[in-house]
């Protein structure tokens, strides 16, 4: 059974084990500057390699970069490893939190249930950090859209001119109908586009790579009405979303690693987590040497 590990401070540490919850918090805020821009730069490369008509691509550009303007992420985040140095001293309050080992399988339960299918609008997420897999990611999306620019479906009809309708009953029907199915098929490209919004906050930058991160990922119009919590964190207001860990077939946590800056006892942690139904739980100390 795969593992994933959140680092955390005590304090959030002990709210996720009362409340049985976690917290898909803004990635606007979060210390990485380029959360949801990186698609953007991936579409450039492909275009300018491809050569694809300026004009053409450029309301596709527009619309790509706008993206992390209109939608805000929302992410609980996790590495693949449960004890790195890195980790302990950006997310663990220094070393002194702990590392939470979450089951991958029970992720997978809670987002799609018994009938397989994910309603909750969740997506669980391995991030990409090599330009070459992001590129591989957005392929379906670039082989539909070349195809349209090649044969100069996506090209906007010229304005119809009253030199250009002389003895053309009929130039303005078509001019309207050129025009509606021009934006017809930009409309549709939007819409391949805006299908790929999970994939908008999962490519991460290459220096991060040593996290080997995952994420459960949400999102909302940011001016929209879609409800969401707020917290304090840094003397900033916080967007999130709460993601209660119900009882499922299988545990949510299996492991707990105390950081190697954190004095409490081991029997300490057991106790909390069996006083509130987590059974069987691995407690460990941090293998890090470091003070």
């Amino acid at each position: 059974m795969k593992t994933l590990y959140h680092y955390c401070s005590p304090s959030a540490f002990i709210s996720m084990i009362t409340e049985r919850s976690i917290w898909l918090s803004a990635l606007s805020l979060s210390n990485d500057y380029m959360e949801g821009k990186i698609m953007s730069r991936r579409f450039d490369a492909i275009f300018e390699r491809e050569s694809l008509d300026k004009a053409s691509v450029a309301p596709i550009r527009s619309a790509i970069e706008s993206l992390p303007e209109l939608f805000e992420g929302l992410a609980f985040c996790l590495s693949e490893n449960g004890d790195l140095l890195s980790q302990w001293r950006g997310y663990a309050l220094n070393g002194e939190g702990f590392s939470i080992g979450f089951s991958l399988e029970y992720f997978h339960q809670l987002l799609f249930g018994e009938s397989g299918e994910n309603k909750s609008k969740i997506y669980l997420k391995k991030a990409i950090y090599e330009p070459s897999e992001q590129e591989k990611a957005l392929l379906p999306i670039i082989i539909k859209l070349k195809e349209e620019v090649v044969a100069g479906k996506l090209k906007r009809p010229k304005p119809l001119t009253a030199l250009g309708s002389i003895g053309n009953p009929n130039a303005e029907l078509e001019y309207s109908n050129k025009l509606q199915e021009y934006k017809s098929r930009l409309l549709e490209q939007y819409h391949n586009i805006a299908m790929s919004l999970e994939d908008l906050y999962s490519f991460k930058n290459p220096a991060f790579s040593e996290e080997n991160e995952w994420r459960l990922i949400s999102h909302f119009t940011k001016d929209s009405k879609e409800q969401c919590q707020f917290r304090v964190s840094e003397n900033r207001i916080v967007p999130y979303r709460e993601i209660k860990l119900h009882k499922l077939g299988i545990p949510p946590i299996s492991e707990v690693i105390i950081g190697p800056k954190n004095s409490t006892p081991e029997y300490v942690v057991k106790r909390l987590l069996s006083q509130h139904g987590l059974e069987n739980v691995g407690v460990r100390r941090s293998d890090a040497s470091y003070r």
